[in-house]
């Protein structure tokens, strides 16, 4: 028994070390990705002399894969063997993951260095396959086989690496791909589907902390349609026909519609209807359900904002960059981000064995982060108006790392 004991002690230090690590190593990531499009920023607002922005041009792959993918991928390790009663298959193939993830990353963006690797790119793009094909074997033992009342939450979680593995292959079929807007099945591969799979997931099978309950046939129907318009992106980014990606976008509005209606993103729990607000208070469990509860709202509203824009890039003809770029942030930093943040008082604690939830919550970094992309999203619509980008836009992009910095130093505070 009490070696039984310890070996699941062990077992869930190393997950938690596991899932440091990769939380780690995504604040590194996005830190350089945050600074290179704050620059971007301020050479597009004609703030600082920047005319070439291929320098620039690894913003994207440093946020979605080195930021959104590790971070997600690090939870994941940690938090599904709680949720599923069941453990990692071994380290190799976690510690091979890890390597061949973070090895691709650097590879794909070491020109930002300034040091010319050879074949830089390709190799990167299959370190980084390699490392996401391994985690897709851990993932599926961990989740395999368990047909429960949490199956279509669980099917919605194999969803991320298929997403992600096929978003690389993408890249590796368009080798000429720099930017941010000639390849939307990639952003929605990678972002929409893939990264935000696994956030609908986490939200589905934590609803329990928020204390309310899914509702399991809207999840049904909502799986469903991510996973046909998965299949069509797919297709649309091997075969270039516009018809496809329009389905699959109006398929991913209809799911994100479904997730907000499946889990009650703007319905008050029980517990908090039940119990009288405490005004002023800023500490303690009522506290932290009020936070968790408008931050879900803020983010499924900026979900909503995103399928919206999605959508209608897919529909016009000779897609409209700025639409492009609200799609990305509003689901990237948006509903990822404010999802994140006010997500991490819950169940990081817990997940990283530091006790309960945090109790003492602020919200500063949601503020700061709402505004941003409120601010961020406002001027591109100016500049489709008016065909020039507000000098004001860096703002956006200051608030936004002003929020991510916070919410880190929080939560290093309460792990730590």
């Amino acid at each position: 028994m009490k070696k039984r004991l310890w070996r699941e002690e062990k077992s869930f230090r190393y997950r938690r070390n596991v899932s440091l690590r990769f939380i780690a190593t995504a604040s590194a990531f996005t830190a350089v990705g945050s600074i290179l499009g704050l620059l971007r920023m301020l050479g597009m607002a004609g703030l600082v002399p920047f005319n070439d922005f291929k320098q620039f041009s690894f913003h994207p792959f440093l946020q979605i894969y080195g930021f959104l993918v590790m971070i997600a991928i690090g939870v994941s390790y940690a938090l599904l063997p709680l949720l599923n009663s069941s453990d990692l298959t071994g380290r190799f193939s976690v510690e091979l993951s890890y390597l061949a993830g973070f090895g691709g990353i650097v590879l794909l963006t070491s020109p930002i260095t300034g040091i010319v690797i050879p074949d830089a790119r390709p190799a990167g793009e299959l370190f980084l396959l390699l490392g996401v094909l391994v985690y897709s074997y851990e993932i599926s033992h961990i989740l395999g086989g368990r047909e429960s009342r949490w199956r279509y939450a669980n099917r919605i979680f194999l969803l991320f690496p298929f997403s992600i593995v096929v978003s690389v292959m993408l890249l590796l079929l368009h080798p000429y791909y720099t930017g941010i807007a000639d390849n939307l099945p990639f952003l929605y591969l990678s972002l929409a589907e893939g990264t935000g799979s696994m956030v609908f997931a986490v939200a589905i099978r934590t609803m329990g902390f928020r204390l309310t309950e899914q509702r399991r046939e809207s999840v049904g129907v909502m799986y469903n349609l991510l996973a046909v318009s998965i299949a069509l992106t797919v297709a649309a980014g091997v075969v270039p026909w516009r018809p496809l990606l329009m389905i699959g976008a109006a398929l991913y509005l209809g799911t994100a519609i479904m997730f907000a209606y499946s889990t009650r993103s703007f319905e008050r729990a029980y517990f908090l209807r039940k119990i009288a607000p405490v005004q002023g208070r800023t500490e303690g469990p009522h506290a932290v359900l009020k936070y968790v509860r408008y931050s879900y709202a803020i983010s499924t509203i900026w979900l909503l904002v995103a399928a919206i824009a999605g959508f209608a890039d897919a529909t016009i003809s000779g897609a409209i960059f700025p639409l492009t770029v609200i799609f990305i942030h509003s689901i990237a930093v948006g509903f990822m981000g404010t999802m994140i943040i006010g997500y991490a008082p819950l169940i990081f604690p817990g997940m990283l064995g530091r006790g309960g939830p945090d109790e003492r919550v602020s919200y500063i970094p949601v503020i700061l982060l709402t505004a941003g992309v409120t601010l961020f999203d406002i001027s591109e619509i100016m500049s489709i108006r008016i065909g020039v980008t507000p000098v004001w836009l860096p703002i956006s992009g200051i608030l936004i790392i002003l929020s991510m910095a916070y919410f880190f130093i929080s939560v290093h505070r309460s792990l730590f």
